[in-house]
């Protein structure tokens, strides 16, 4: 159930990315809700990424591995 609860959102959010990008027409997961999830999930510091970690994911998605197919690029940029 925890990861179902953890899940949704982030479906959501993708969603609405590609729905503001105009990739597709409608969020399917607009209305969807867990039966019986938490409300609110506790933000867990030990697992977020540090500001380090995020310059060496951006220093790799800017061109420091140009060998990287373009797709992988792209998708490190968007982080």
């Amino acid at each position: 159930m925890r990861s179902a609860t953890y899940a949704l959102p982030v479906l959501r959010a993708r969603f609405a990315r590609l729905v503001g990008q105009q990739h597709v027409v409608v969020n399917p997961f607009a209305d969807v809700t867990v039966r019986g999830g938490l409300a609110s999930i506790a933000f867990d510091a030990a697992q977020a990424v540090d500001g380090r970690e995020w310059k060496q994911v951006r220093a790799l998605a800017a061109g420091s591995y140009a060998a990287w197919p373009d797709a992988v690029r792209i998708y490190l940029s968007i982080l």
